[in-house]
């Protein structure tokens, strides 16, 4: 009976009417992440999104099973989830983030940079955003042209390394890696 728009909006219009939105703090590359703080059901809960090295690192839990607990987030728990965020970027070449979440104390009503720390982390969520066909030729004719062609990108280093061995923008170099460069 929904349309295909009405459809594939449903959950994000549940979870909507199900979280009032408290208080924001935008994204910002200096933090690479974001993070909304979010009234339901006599609760506050704060979530955070953003580039998996930045939410990892402000974690101390891990969200793991059905009933809702958490554990330490150890060395060796924090190694496993770089590794697998790593595998992401780097050999699937998706585009990563993290999530987590925080409860805070009731009635809180808003959100600053210091309460982003202590995170219960969530998950991983890759996303596969395969770039346009015609650019390899246009970075091949940029370079017939002579033309030096440079990437920049707020994709993380692992991720826009991939991508450019995915459409061969660079194989007269053979291994670039070298040449890659992490700016923040």
């Amino acid at each position: 009976m929904l349309s295909k728009h009405e459809r594939a909006s449903y959950c994000n219009h549940y979870w909507e009417d199900q979280f009032k939105k408290v208080s924001l703090l935008e994204f910002s590359h200096d933090r690479k992440m974001m993070t909304v703080l979010c009234s339901r059901k006599q609760m506050e809960i704060m979530f955070s999104k953003g580039a998996p090295e930045s939410i990892i690192s402000r974690c101390t839990s891990i969200l793991c099973n059905d009933d809702c607990s958490t554990i330490p987030l150890t060395a060796n728990i924090q190694t496993e989830l770089e590794s697998r965020f790593h595998s992401f970027a780097g050999k699937e070449a998706l585009r990563c983030l993290a999530l987590a979440l925080k409860r805070m104390p009731m009635g809180h009503q808003t959100v600053s940079f210091d309460d982003e720390k202590d995170l219960t982390f969530v998950g991983l969520v890759g996303m596969l955003d395969p770039p346009r066909e015609e650019v390899r030729n246009a970075i091949l004719s940029c370079m017939t042209a002579g033309i030096r062609v440079i990437v920049v990108t707020g994709d993380n280093k692992s991720t826009a390394e991939s991508l450019c061995q995915k459409i061969g923008a660079f194989d007269h170099m053979g291994d670039f890696g070298g040449h890659s460069l992490h700016c923040f």
